[in-house]
């Protein structure tokens, strides 16, 4: 009988995971039994907020980020209030609103509510054209209508438009040309005479927020004031009392959509949700209490079980949990995939030979599933620790993939649910390697979020990281201590997306070093002057350079630092080597006017010896050098991670101290940021060291980001970290050489 030992329960980190498209074969799937609300129905008019808004009710209100753990706190407190439905405010394809829906989707995962969007185009784009308007609905049929987040009414997306002043009983019927096939359910603002036209809508809803309630067509509107920024004085004062009124009224109207105008529109001052103006015990708001007490609140489904435990039976793992109320039926998931399905409150596991494994449980009723519970890892027979050495060094080889969600290569399942999988080396890595160096590819994400990496056993928090974004495929490159098992774990949370994992190289025994270069002469690439034989300016596409001649003929990788600036407009940077088909090696998602920068380790071709970047949009790009990997480099020993730094709170600079013993020697760090409060930058200085300082990383608002660094650490022990923007801040020492 084997031997089967239980490793640590692994719960998400909260405080390094960000709350960051095409609908995926599972999600779609998933859509057409999703739980949807029934007639008549709650609803709060919504905005994806990018900026502070000023207001004469409240002078600063904070921006709604692209942050989906943000987004779930809005829609709880939403469903809190009795809402059951948000009408998303959509400008166009590719605004703000559109980029981030994605995100505001899966922060809505797991819950009943559900998001509409409405479609501002005809109100504030003019009057679309039907050819106009099919592909806007096109566009957001394909890529939201079938999501089970999204509402619909008798299987068709809701879809609520907007309109002005102007708009006649044409609007109608140039809107009824447009979805000819008839796919959505149409809910227009009323016009006048709208019930003689023809062909009528799905349905007509009343906005005039100046008015306390309004009632039109087949709905009924609330409004708890109307301040609008560069006017004299309000249209309509606020007034809580007022409003629970119009609340009770609304209550007991007899149609389809009861409309509040608005939850979080601070620039007309028609907000519900906090502020400290109408702050409450409840810690909800004066207006939301009133929300609460009169329209009750939402049903939601079941809490996920807050227990799970795991125990040994035989070869298998036998896994029970605590009851959740309201639950019939319990979905296990192992690796993040789906693994069974039951009644009860236990469930054995007899798929585990020699290996590790993870697991979750969701609880489910016919309203749909609960977040996941705790994460349970474990591991059969008797796999013992990677071996460490102290005369360690890497080896570049052929890309090799060890995980993709897309087609169930190194899981079993495509279309991974957000969750935690369990990655085992490939035969290319040989059975003494220490560390694994490994591209980790978000592809086509519905939003952002964020991957974590570490070692199967591992009691020290991930050590290794990549955020997505929607839309916008994104890469790192990672260098990861193998765990017991050869295995490594894989740990994705915010909004789904695919995940591609590619072997690069790894650390063993015995194998080649990395040399460091010194900082000077090391760009070999750069649109700003021509060097590197490639055209001058902002550039898109692909460009390719040799590198220099002092990079030795045996190298078999080379470190390259990439730089982004001067983009016109949001993109991806993709680094891969010459004249070779393997995977592209890493990619860095950059934004407008924002400078951004990584380390990343890129194989050498022999016979070409040349590296290659791909822009998807035009921008400013250099490569430099930062050393090689080759024969009598500097040997490194990356078997255990030491936490250096973990701050508490957000940051602008600290030092970092490092133990006597490391004095004089070069480093391999593992540097990661989270919870941002905007786009910064983060730097390294050796103290006392006279060379420029080492750009480290690049990060993005409330999403957390990580890269590697290799450094010298001076006489005293003491670098000197700055970020351009206050962040939690991590540093793990990964390897000494």
């Amino acid at each position: 009988m084997k031997r089967l030992s239980l490793l640590l329960p692994l719960l998400l980190i909260g405080s390094v995971l960000g709350a960051l498209p095409t609908t995926s074969p599972a999600t779609v799937a998933a859509a057409s039994t999703s739980y949807q609300p029934a007639l008549p129905v709650n609803a709060s008019v919504f905005y994806a907020v990018q900026s502070a808004s000023q207001t004469r009710v409240h002078p600063a209100k904070p921006a709604v980020v692209n942050d989906v753990e943000v987004i779930r706190k809005q829609v709880l407190d939403m469903q809190y209030a009795g809402q059951q439905v948000g009408l998303y405010s959509w400008l166009g394809r590719g605004s703000y609103p559109d980029q981030v829906f994605g995100s505001h989707l899966r922060g809505a995962d797991d819950t009943t509510f559900r998001w509409a969007i409405l479609n501002e185009n005809e109100g504030h784009g003019g009057n679309p054209s039907s050819t106009a308007a099919r592909a806007d609905l096109d566009w957001i049929y394909s890529r939201y209508g079938n999501d089970p987040s999204y509402f619909r009414i008798g299987g068709k997306p809701v879809m609520f438009l907007y309109g002005d002043a102007g708009d006649t009983c044409n609007a109608a019927a140039r809107w009824e040309a447009a979805d000819s096939a008839h796919r959505f359910y149409i809910v227009m603002k009323a016009i006048s005479g709208y019930a003689g036209c023809r062909p009528q809508p799905q349905g007509w809803y009343g906005y005039a927020p100046a008015n306390g309630h309004w009632a039109q067509g087949n709905s009924f509107a609330v409004s708890p004031g109307f301040n609008k920024v560069g006017e004299s004085g309000a249209r309509l004062a606020r007034s809580v009392s007022r409003f629970a009124s119009d609340l009770r009224a609304m209550k007991a109207a007899k149609v389809r959509f009861k409309i509040t105008t608005t939850w979080n529109e601070w620039s007309e001052a028609t907000g519900v949700e906090t502020a400290r103006e109408w702050a409450s015990r409840s810690g909800h708001g004066a207006y939301v209490d009133q929300m609460h007490s009169i329209l009750g609140q939402a049903v939601s489904t079941p809490a996920p079980p807050t227990v799970l435990n795991a125990s040994v039976n035989g070869q298998a793992v036998t896994l029970s949990w605590n009851a959740s109320s309201g639950a019939t039926s319990y979905q296990v998931f192992r690796n993040g995939c789906p693994a069974a399905t039951v009644s009860g409150t236990s469930w054995t596991d007899s798929t585990l030979t020699d290996a590790s494994g993870s697991w979750y449980v969701k609880a489910a009723n016919f309203r749909g599933t609960s977040r996941r519970g705790p994460v349970r890892m474990a591991a059969a027979g008797t796999p013992s620790a990677a071996p460490s050495s102290a005369a360690d060094g890497l080896v570049a080889i052929a890309g090799e993939r060890v995980l993709s969600t897309s087609n169930g290569t190194g899981l079993g399942c495509g279309s991974r649910q957000r969750g935690q999988a369990v990655i085992t080396m490939p035969s290319s890595v040989p059975a003494n390697a220490t560390a694994a160096v490994l591209t980790v590819h978000a592809v086509n994400p519905l939003g952002g979020g964020s991957v974590q990496l570490f070692p199967a056993g591992a009691s020290a928090p991930p050590v290794s990281q990549l955020r997505y974004f929607s839309t916008r495929a994104s890469s790192n490159t990672l260098v990861v201590p193998i765990g017991t098992g050869r295995q490594i774990v894989v740990q994705e949370a915010g909004a789904a997306t695919h995940l591609w994992v590619d072997v690069i190289g790894y650390a063993a025994p015995g194998q080649d070093g990395l040399v460091s270069h010194s900082p000077g002469s090391e760009r070999f690439l750069d649109t700003r002057s021509g060097l590197g034989g490639v055209p001058t300016g902002p550039h898109s596409g692909t460009l390719s350079a040799p590198l220099p001649s002092y990079v030795p003929a045996a190298a078999t990788a080379v470190e390259v630092r990439l730089l982004i600036t001067g983009a016109s407009s949001s993109g991806t940077a993709t680094v891969f080597e010459g004249a070779a088909p393997r995977p592209a090696v890493t990619s860095l998602t950059y934004a407008r006017s924002v400078s951004l920068t990584t380390s990343v380790l890129v194989p050498v071709n022999a016979s070409s010896k040349t590296v290659q970047v791909f822009t998807s949009s035009a921008a400013t790009v250099v490569l430099g050098v930062e050393g090689w990997v080759v024969n009598g480099g500097r040997a490194i020993s990356p078997a255990a991670a030491v936490r250096l730094v973990a701050s508490t709170a957000r940051t602008t600079s600290t030092n970092v101290t490092f133990p006597a013993a490391t004095y004089g020697k070069v480093v391999l760090l593992n540097v990661a940021v989270a919870s941002a409060l905007g786009y910064g930058n983060l730097s390294v200085t050796p103290d006392g060291d006279s060379h420029p300082v080492i750009q480290t990383l690049s990060y993005g608002p409330q999403q957390p980001e990580s890269g590697f660094l290799w450094v010298r650490v001076p006489a005293n022990g003491i670098l000197h970290v700055t970020l351009t923007s206050g962040a939690l801040l991590y540093v793990d020492e990964l390897a000494v050489a």
